[in-house]
């Protein structure tokens, strides 16, 4: 991806331009001079391609309410630049499992287990084809700048504590999944499972009204690991676990409430992530 290969070609262009014309190698042990130089240049790139993601939000406009009217090409470009940026500087590993079973050829509603705030960043980039775009806590919203490139991307935030908000974030999800905009992705747990005692947290049922109303396929995944990977960063990498279960169409679950949808994936979801326990991050 563009800031991957921006940060690793352009510290290496410098370091020999600098190398070339600075007259700084005068033997042949100063062969770490341009080791050191590739070492600063890099992480000068890092800083600036952050400094461009945050800026690059200037050119948005500023959201007038939860939803924006059209979605933006440019933030979608960002974002998903950023997603595999973040996982490369993260030094995460990713195995993937079931990705075949995915129909990307029409939308869907992903439903995923959510312990770290990598679990977004690494399921989008690897779906990154149907860009999905997210139902999110309210709390995410605040971060500037950032938030305006969320907005046109179609991530909406949700407050549980607003029934009627709730449900106008159901309807726009609706929406875009109907106009064949964007996927939507949600997590079902509500919030992030930060209990190492507790595989999956109990569900909310409200996010699976979504798919009753616009009849689209529920993706159904699991990711290992991806908690493990603030706690190794940057000495360590870390291997995380991407695994589709499976892939329920509307004829399967037509007939079913959203409780027992909830009930039925809940319990998918529960054993396979039990079964990826030996899986080591």
């Amino acid at each position: 991806m563009v800031f991957v290969a921006l940060n690793l070609i352009i510290p290496a262009i410098l370091s020999a331009i600098t190398c070339i014309f600075g007259n700084i190698m005068h033997a042949w042990w100063d062969f770490y001079i341009p080791i050191l130089l590739y070492v600063a240049y890099f992480f000068g790139m890092v800083f600036v391609i952050f400094l461009f993601m945050f800026l690059s939000a200037l050119v948005m406009k500023k959201p007038k309410g939860d939803f924006v009217d059209k979605l933006s090409k440019f933030s979608r470009f960002v974002y998903q630049n950023t997603l595999f940026y973040l996982i490369f500087i993260g030094r995460v590993r990713v195995k993937r499992e079931g990705i075949e079973k995915v129909p990307f050829e029409q939308r869907f509603l992903l439903v995923q287990n959510h312990r770290s705030n990598y679990d977004p960043l690494i399921s989008g980039h690897y779906l990154r084809k149907q860009n999905i775009s997210w139902i999110s806590k309210r709390s995410l919203f605040k971060m500037p700048l950032i938030n305006r490139h969320m907005s046109h991307i179609g991530f909406m935030p949700m407050d549980r504590e607003d029934l009627k908000q709730s449900m106008r974030v159901i309807i726009r999800a609706c929406k875009y999944l109907n106009d064949d905009e964007i996927s939507i992705g949600v997590f079902p747990e509500g919030t992030r499972n930060k209990n190492d005692n507790v595989d999956l947290l109990d569900f909310k049922h409200g996010c699976f009204k979504i798919a009753l109303k616009t009849h689209v396929p529920i993706v159904v995944c699991v990711l290992k690991n991806a908690d493990y990977i603030h706690r190794r960063w940057p000495w360590r990498s870390t291997h995380v676990y991407l695994k589709i279960i499976d892939v329920m169409y509307y004829d399967q679950y037509k007939d079913m409430t959203t409780v027992e949808i909830s009930d039925y994936i809940r319990e998918k979801m529960l054993v396979e992530y039990q079964g990826l326990k030996d899986y080591k991050a």
